[in-house]
């Protein structure tokens, strides 16, 4: 299949993530890459880089979008490491941003609304109730765009936020298959 043609999903969450948000963001994004469809996500710290990582383990296709120019990308390791790799295994990294363009907030949340457009659907793994992925979120909903978010643990910080959007109107996501 053409990858423009191919299902795009969007997979974030909180860059603090826990085992639990691990685990199932290799279970989710394993599943869903080793049946075609595209990851994109931020390149950020935590869900987004297993979720990169976790559709390159099966050999599926994933994009990452950075939040700033390129010339900026050697001034984060972990982020260059991971784009290296990315590379590396055939897939794609995109900045909508001109080499120079410094990283700010609203440069990400350009991307953030970049990667929105793209998507078919949007996942929300683990959130707080003040973290970035809850803009994604909103920004999703507000597009019309279908927003899943996985249930955790009423004690869990991470969960507050998918816990609230799923209470909102999201769709709780507890497998591939839900998709």
């Amino acid at each position: 299949m053409d990858e423009i043609n191919q299902k795009k999903i969007v997979v974030v969450g909180s860059r603090r993530c826990s085992e639990y948000g691990i685990a199932v963001t290799k279970d989710i994004v394993g599943r869903l890459a080793a049946k075609g469809v595209v990851i994109v996500s931020g390149l950020a710290t935590g869900i987004d880089t297993v979720a990169h990582e976790a559709a390159m383990e099966v050999h599926g296709k994933t994009l990452g979008i950075l939040g700033y120019g390129f010339g900026f990308l050697k001034q984060n390791k972990e982020t260059s490491n991971l784009v290296r790799k990315l590379v590396e295994s055939g897939n794609k990294v995109f900045s909508p941003f001109k080499k120079s363009q410094r990283p700010t907030r609203n440069t990400f949340i350009y991307r953030n609304k970049k990667m929105i457009e793209m998507a078919d659907v949007v996942i929300i793994i683990e959130a707080t109730v003040e973290g970035g992925s809850m803009s994604i979120a909103q920004m999703a909903m507000e597009a019309g765009k279908p927003v899943f978010a996985v249930p955790g643990s009423i004690f869990s910080y991470t969960s507050q936020g998918t816990n609230l959007l799923i209470k909102n109107g999201a769709t709780p996501l507890t497998s591939a298959d839900d998709l």
